[in-house]
């Protein structure tokens, strides 16, 4: 059996005396469409984030592509073709939309042919953008955010895609619009591992799921069986657990 292109292998994390992940692992082969389900405060938008390198785990190893990249720093990472897309609005408000489309050009921005053909790429395949590339991005609509965040995430080609709440604060319609534009990333072969409040998005996006609660994992499998479980489903989509929700405060 080929190796898979991501392993975390037994991650704990705290911030500061805030225990959040405890000895957390899991297996994304290449290719795959991986989602990451949980109650609020579970770790899930923490477990990203040690993945991409914005925070480093207290134990346990991130192994990418058969290399240990547990100590690499963010930069290094995306060179290696890990990109983040970040829960909300993922655009640095204050720059145009060509300015933060360049933002994704960084692991090959001394190519400037490249980087136009990457840019002119994204463009055609978001005409709206066009429209709007020396517009600040702050000023767009939120699905428009959203298209900055995913047009960048297409022109880095990554090969390890991490969505965080792409439709966090979206109307259905713009959900719909957003996750087909996520579409044409993973069109380019880019595997996902995505994070997902909206069941219906998660399960329409994906076909392998890992369902965390209290910093720890506690299903993996198909969705379609996932679907199936009411028990771990009903405290997160339900409202069932509403005292957890409470005490988990902010950090998802």
């Amino acid at each position: 059996m080929a190796e898979p292109l991501l392993s975390v292998g037994g991650v704990s994390f705290a911030y500061g005396h805030l225990r959040v992940l405890e000895d957390v692992s899991l297996d994304v082969p290449d290719q795959a469409r991986v989602c990451l389900l949980g109650t609020n405060g579970a770790g899930k938008s923490t477990l990203l984030n040690l993945i991409s390198g914005i925070h480093q785990p207290d134990r346990g190893s991130i192994v990418y592509d058969g290399r240990d990249v547990t100590k690499l720093r963010p930069d290094e990472r995306v060179r290696l073709g890990i990109t983040q897309i970040a829960g909300g609005r993922a655009i640095f408000p204050t720059g145009t939309v060509l300015e933060n489309l360049k933002i994704g050009t960084y692991p090959f921005r001394k190519d400037r042919g490249l980087v136009n053909e990457r840019i002119e790429h994204a463009l055609d395949l978001f005409p709206r953008l066009r429209q709007r590339v020396d517009q600040k991005a702050g000023t767009l609509s939120g699905g428009e955010q959203q298209m900055v965040a995913v047009a960048r995430a297409l022109i880095a080609r990554p090969r390890l895609l991490l969505a965080d709440e792409l439709s966090l604060g979206l109307a259905p319609v713009l959900v719909q619009e957003v996750m087909g534009m996520l579409g044409k990333v993973l069109e380019l072969g880019t595997t996902l591992l995505l994070v997902e409040q909206a069941l219906s998005t998660a399960f329409a996006m994906t076909d392998t799921a890992y369902f965390m609660e209290r910093g720890a994992i506690r299903f993996s499998g198909g969705t379609d069986e996932l679907a199936g479980r009411e028990d771990l489903l009903r405290s997160v989509f339900l409202g069932g657990d509403r005292q957890e929700a409470a005490h988990a405060g902010t950090i998802t």
